[in-house]
């Protein structure tokens, strides 16, 4: 449900083919409809941001990284590619990539209403991008974008979308304001409302989220500061609710309502 990790698994199968030397680079983006410069791009834009966030501190590199990484950089002419350490390249499921997205797109957010789609930062009527994968699904109601253009036809199209589960804008989202007497999560003046059946799932979602904003604070005051034990321990249990509600083992704890 992600336009996105969709380019992503089309750039990973790119790096595969052409580290194993037996089929063809060309041959597999002709086949699958790709733009081999697209890719290299992608792969020096990596370079890059990686680098970025090495200065900043945000990953420590041991010397054979860091001259394996300077060698991709000055290399540009030979086929190079980047490694990201073992220790973070984690594999998380795809549901907690897509909250993350959602919460670094954020206000850049469409919510379902009837057979279409409204911008909750504007209240925009939009509808999706012909290319899009999340184009006629119909068990997705909120979704991440990236930009949005006007198509000659006059209608506003998203792209770049991408799902997002409602606990995951509840808990990384905006600035809320928890009403436990009615039972309600009003998040950035009424832009986003989501209505929660029991008081203790409403102070669980609270207290989680104080505290990865707390985690999140400090990881962006101090990049290359070891996380504590427990604030690691709140990290994972915010990756277990979110895949729990993906599960379906929480309906109707927490429901979206239109603003």
């Amino acid at each position: 449900d992600s336009d996105l990790l969709t380019v992503y698994n089309a750039y990973s199968a790119w790096r595969r083919v052409c580290k194993s030397g037996g089929a063809s680079e060309q041959q597999f983006c002709r086949k699958n409809f790709l733009l081999q410069q697209n890719l290299t791009n992608i792969e020096e834009l990596k370079a890059q941001l990686t680098t970025c966030l090495v200065e900043a501190k945000f990953i420590a590199l041991e010397d054979g990284e860091k001259s394996a990484l300077n060698k991709v950089r000055s290399w540009s002419s030979r086929r190079t590619f980047v490694e990201i350490p073992a220790r973070y390249d984690k594999d998380s499921s795809d549901l907690v990539l897509n909250s993350v997205i959602g919460w670094s797109f954020y206000p850049k957010l469409l919510k379902r209403e009837g057979k279409g789609w409204r911008n909750v930062a504007n209240n925009q009527s939009v509808s999706l991008s012909p290319t899009s994968v999340n184009k006629g699904v119909g068990h997705v109601n909120w979704l991440s974008f990236y930009h949005i253009m006007q198509s000659s036809n006059k209608y506003y199209n998203a792209h770049e979308t991408g799902a997002v589960e409602p606990l995951a804008l509840a808990l990384a989202c905006g600035d809320a304001e928890f009403k436990m007497y009615s039972g309600m999560i009003i998040i950035d003046g009424n832009r986003i409302r989501f209505s929660v059946d029991d008081w203790k799932v409403m102070l669980a979602i609270k207290t989680l989220r104080q505290k990865l904003r707390q985690v999140t604070a400090q990881s962006f005051r101090d990049p290359g500061r070891q996380l504590s034990p427990q604030q690691q321990n709140w990290l994972i249990i915010w990756e277990k609710m979110v895949d729990y509600h993906e599960n379906g083992k929480a309906d109707g704890d927490l429901h979206g309502m239109g603003s």
